[in-house]
């Protein structure tokens, strides 16, 4: 009997040996992206420090632990044999219930150490192998989350001990020394270090941010698909592992958007499915696909003082004034209606965006933190990118810290570096490379085109008004017209979206004469207003000695005026205002009809009416009224 138990025994161990080494593992390559989602499991963990990223790894010394030149994604997707040179970059990690966790290397069982004495390597403490059970095993909590290349990482920081054993100041993970190495070399290397300062910058410091693969069983392992949609588009595919019996793996979601994972846990009936992930843009503009139906901005920079104007095609300058920060952070500087201020959003947040300009073209740069970023309507070269990533608020930092409302920042796509900003020097884009303010903040405008001053006449209020695109007038109480000629009037018609079409000259005109000024926005859409006879000006139109081939609107130079498009006096048509031309010099002007009917009086009754001006249907003013057609006050009137 004792030799059938030792036999079932040793047989039990052989089973025991064979099952521990087909407990290989697959690498997802998609990390955890909070701290929530760090749970008790096997990881490889991803370092970045001194602008370099690579693998923990147990190097087989009896000291520190290495950071790699290996990366994750030299591992996604590959079988990892715990028992093998893959064990080497294998760490288990065990949470507790305040969130605080361990690690320990799976190749050699060996745990990360508390700090050392203080006064060790002045201050820059190295983390020491210690086994389990000892009294000087590390514990950790995830302290800041930082996006380097679209990626999560965090920052890490010990909770079982303070910086030189000071008992107040923190401490962090860090790396010492030079350059991530192969696995098994000598020199200098990276490896785990502790300091005081956490600096969530993504530069050259030496602050670690590490990045958590979890690692599947490949025994409960199966594969399934991710479909990202934004308005039923997909927008992104995504292969991910999961394990049988767990929850489903984290999405991946770039910044200001929101979506949920698939509910419940995965069952091998999901091996090979594909799961719609429906994702919500939660960010401060509209965008697009096509720069067809582009929805455009306008866009400040800093404290709202400079506005993006695209006037070259060597740069994209900014415009405005910095001023001595005592202005009130909504005070707007420098707007026009130039729609080379107008730009608009191409792309999605997963591939980012291209900025248009609406004068042709989108923001191009080549890849060094000296470039000038600059509009370009040519295909790219090998060196250059035109798409950009959002990133997080940038913090005002010169006039006190806060952040500015629905304020955005962006960096180059695979450049997560080269962070665009304002130069002061030259009024301009640059690059402020690894950091950002509020001199880095965008903030996109529709609503904040120069208003529109009216005049009174007769208890209402007008004004013309021309654009290139179009405009929608915001102010309840100011009304959008058009006039088309016929015959010797000019019949109006009214706007009921109020939206100016590109191209349409109109006529604003106020309910009351409190309208002293029309509120005008970029429009969302291109209008319903069929263009009339009305024209317009984008720039200062030179009218010496042709003043009679052009109608503008304004007051009738009779004995009592009406109001119309009648030839000007002046010798240039401002800007953004609408204008009648003429073939020839003979028409004087027109009258508004707005209703277009015609109102039948008797002769006695006009008489008694002459002061306000009577019209035949040449425009003629005449004295005295016979029976027919005339026009006075803006209507047709009947003399029977």
């Amino acid at each position: 009997m004792r030799k059938i138990t030792l036999f079932l025994g040793l047989c039990c161990t052989l089973l025991a040996a064979i099952h521990v080494k087909a407990q290989n593992y697959i690498c997802s390559g998609t990390p955890i992206s909070s701290a929530a989602e760090l749970t008790t499991g096997r990881y490889l963990i991803s370092v970045y420090s001194k602008s370099k990223e690579g693998l923990l790894y147990w190097s087989n010394s009896s000291y520190y632990f290495y950071v790699s030149s290996t990366t994750a994604s030299n591992k996604t997707g590959q079988t990892l044999d715990p028992a093998g040179a893959d064990g080497n970059y294998m760490w288990d990690i065990v949470k507790a219930a305040d969130g605080s966790f361990t690690i320990q290397s799976v190749k050699s069982g060996k745990y990360t150490s508390k700090m050392g004495p203080e006064g060790q390597g002045e201050g820059k403490h190295n983390t020491q192998t210690v086994d389990a059970g000892s009294a000087n095993i590390g514990r950790y909590a995830i302290s800041s989350l930082v996006n380097i290349s679209d990626i999560p990482h965090f920052t890490i920081r010990m909770t079982n001990g303070t910086f030189g054993g000071d008992g107040t100041t923190p401490t962090y993970f860090h790396c010492n020394s030079g350059t991530p190495v192969t696995l098994g070399t000598s020199g200098e290397a990276l490896h785990l270090s502790y300091w005081k300062d956490e600096i969530t910058a993504i530069g050259s410091n030496t602050c670690v941010k590490m990045a958590f693969y979890p690692l599947i069983s490949e025994a409960n392992r199966i594969s399934l698909t991710y479909d990202y949609q934004m308005n039923g588009v997909s927008v992104k595919t995504e292969t991910v592992e999961a394990s049988i019996d767990a929850d489903f793996p984290d999405i991946t979601l770039p910044y200001l958007c929101t979506a949920s994972k698939p509910a419940g846990t995965a069952t091998a009936e999901d091996e090979g499915t594909t799961k719609i992930i429906n994702v919500t843009w939660n960010g401060p503009f509209e965008y697009s696909s096509t720069v067809d139906d582009a929805i455009w901005y306008q866009l400040t920079l800093h404290r709202h003082n400079f506005v993006m104007k695209n006037n070259s095609a060597t740069q994209v300058s900014v415009i405005g004034s910095k001023g001595n920060g005592t202005e009130n952070v909504g005070t707007l500087k420098n707007f026009t209606l130039d729609k080379n201020e107008h730009w608009a959003f191409v792309g999605d947040p997963f591939n980012g965006f291209q900025m248009y300009s609406r004068v042709g073209g989108r923001i191009v740069s080549a890849t060094a933190a000296s470039s000038t970023p600059f509009v370009s309507t040519a295909d790219l070269n090998s060196s250059q990118v035109d798409k950009w990533i959002i990133i997080e608020q940038g913090l005002h930092t010169e006039w006190g810290d806060y952040t500015l409302e629905n304020g955005f920042s962006v960096h180059l796509k695979g450049y997560p570096n080269l962070i665009l900003n304002f130069s002061e020097a030259n009024n301009r884009l640059q690059y402020w490379e690894n950091n950002k303010d509020n001199g880095s903040t965008f903030i996109a405008w529709k609503d904040k085109l120069p208003s529109r001053t009216l005049n009174a006449f007769d208890g209402q209020t007008y004004a013309s008004f021309y654009a290139d695109y179009p405009v929608e007038v915001t102010s309840d109480n100011v009304q959008v017209y058009t006039g088309t000629v016929k015959g010797n009037t000019l019949n109006m018609t009214k706007a009921e979206d109020k939206i100016i079409p590109a191209g349409v000259g109109v006529v604003l005109i106020g309910d009351d004469g409190d309208a002293t000024t029309a509120a005008l926005s970029i429009a969302n859409s291109k209008g319903t207003l069929a263009p009339g006879s009305i024209e317009g000006t984008t720039v200062n139109l030179p009218i010496t000695g042709f003043q009679d081939r052009y109608l503008v609107l304004g007051p009738s130079t009779d004995e009592v005026p009406t109001l119309g498009f009648y030839q000007p006096t002046a010798t240039t048509i401002p800007a953004y205002k609408a204008y009648i031309p003429l073939t020839s010099g003979s028409v004087r002007g027109f009258n508004f009809n707005f209703d277009g009917t015609t109102t039948a009086i008797d002769n006695a009754t006009l008489s008694t009416e002459k002061a306000q001006g009577i019209y035949d249907l040449s425009g003629r003013r005449v004295s005295k009224a016979g029976k027919g057609i005339y026009i006075m006050g803006g209507k047709k009137i009947y003399v029977k």
